[in-house]
């Protein structure tokens, strides 16, 4: 829960020279960037995984058909995700997509630090 607090603050902190959501609200702006967080949380882990082919990135393993999907796993769509975040889609793609793709990248290059470490770590 600690490692997700961060995650979370971490997120805020990327987007925190630019307005908030709801200049009136902080309440409302605190959910919107709690909301974020979990979005950015929910790409790493991976927890999207593919209908069509269940997350193994094949529809049918005997022909080893390739799926359309990103290896077994499909993105939220933008208004999936601003429905999530409670903005509109408009306010979604305009001002805060990509904000949102600015900290996965900030927290995928965590992750790959994390990964090095524990990798030459371990060897």
């Amino acid at each position: 829960m600690k490692i997700c607090n961060q995650l979370i603050f971490q997120c805020f902190w990327v987007v925190k020279k630019e307005p908030h959501p709801f200049p009136n609200d902080k309440k409302r702006s605190l959910f919107f960037f709690l909301q974020m967080g979990r979005l950015v949380i929910n790409e790493l882990v991976g927890e999207n995984f593919c209908k069509a082919c269940n997350g193994t990135g094949y529809i049918n393993k005997a022909k080893a058909k390739k799926c359309s999907c990103k290896d077994g796993r499909k993105p939220m769509k933008k208004a999936e995700q601003a429905r999530f975040c409670g903005v509109h889609y408009d306010t979604w793609r305009t001002n805060w997509f990509s904000r949102y793709v600015k900290c996965v990248e900030h927290f995928k290059a965590w992750d790959e630090e994390i990964s090095f470490s524990i990798k030459n770590k371990l060897n």
